[in-house]
């Protein structure tokens, strides 16, 4: 259930159990259930190649052609393709050598899909996710960085757990919203399942590749791909059985939830304008 809505984005295989899980231990994110998970998965490929010393041009290449191959792969679904054109437009924005105008360019391909369909606004779950996710790794993420600058990094888990936890702080407006609970646990599992996520997602397409071409092959990566996966939903079906893991938050309206994110968004603009230290305007792999 785990990999077939992580990777092809079948939410109807994704248990109701696990995503409410996911969503109050702050992971939900991750989860293919909106198609933000595409949008991490590029910061990802933009931030690892970068660190294997490959240029931004060749980086923002590099994750334009990854994402464009997997939205591929898994058939086009809606969720995939809003957030790839998403990811990839904010990628366009750094092989253009602008990454400043990452947040613009997001901005207009929002814009532009609300026009074409003005329900996913305030009806689509995914798109909110998809489009907020984004947004938090470009705006917070540098913040994050630049407060965190003085702690160690070892093998890059600081990144990787700025990483998820820009995308999950960009994304609370949301998960209140929907699933009527603020995740307190939310920066310790995603500690943890930043940390998994990149095998996950490689374990998982190797093997529907695989599957699909060689299957011998499918079944010796198939068993390392199930220990993985069965270790990501133990982070979120641990995680909920702490106590105080999360808040319950009274039913707000669609109007309350849209100021919310205003609110943020203005909160994080003043942030970004205001404070002096390096990146704090914009995510510079």
């Amino acid at each position: 259930g785990l990999y077939s809505a992580f990777l092809l984005s079948f939410d109807r295989d994704l248990p109701s159990s696990l995503r409410e899980q996911a969503a109050t231990t702050g992971i939900l994110h991750l989860v293919a259930i909106s198609g933000s998970h595409i949008a991490v998965f590029a910061a990802f490929v933009a931030w690892a190649a970068i660190g294997l010393g490959c240029t931004r041009k060749i980086s923002a290449m590099l994750t334009l052609g990854l994402v464009g191959a997997y939205v591929a792969l898994v058939g086009f679904p809606e969720s995939g393709v809003r957030s790839g054109i998403m990811a990839g437009a904010v990628a366009a924005a750094y092989l253009l050598g602008r990454p400043a105008a990452g947040i613009r360019v997001l901005g207009i391909a929002c814009v532009v899909m609300t026009v074409v369909n003005p329900r996913i606004l305030l009806g689509d779950v995914g798109f909110q996710l998809s489009a907020l996710a984004v947004w938090g790794l470009l705006a917070i993420f540098p913040l994050l960085q630049g407060f965190a600058r003085a702690l160690p990094n070892p093998f890059s888990l600081r990144t990787v757990f700025l990483l998820t936890l820009s995308a999950e702080l960009a994304t609370l407006p949301v998960v209140a919203f929907a699933f009527g609970r603020v995740p307190l646990i939310g920066p310790l599992t995603n500690l943890f399942a930043g940390v998994l996520f990149l095998p996950l997602f490689a374990l998982g397409a190797l093997t529907l590749v695989a599957a699909l071409t060689v299957p011998m092959v499918a079944s010796l990566v198939a068993p390392a791909a199930a220990v993985v996966g069965n270790a990501f939903l133990a982070i979120a079906v641990v995680g909920s059985r702490v106590p105080w893991h999360s808040v319950p938050v009274a039913p707000f309206s669609p109007s309350v939830f849209l100021a919310s994110v205003g609110a943020l968004f203005l909160l994080v603009a003043a942030a970004r304008r205001w404070l002096t230290f390096p990146g704090a305007r914009v995510w510079v792999p």
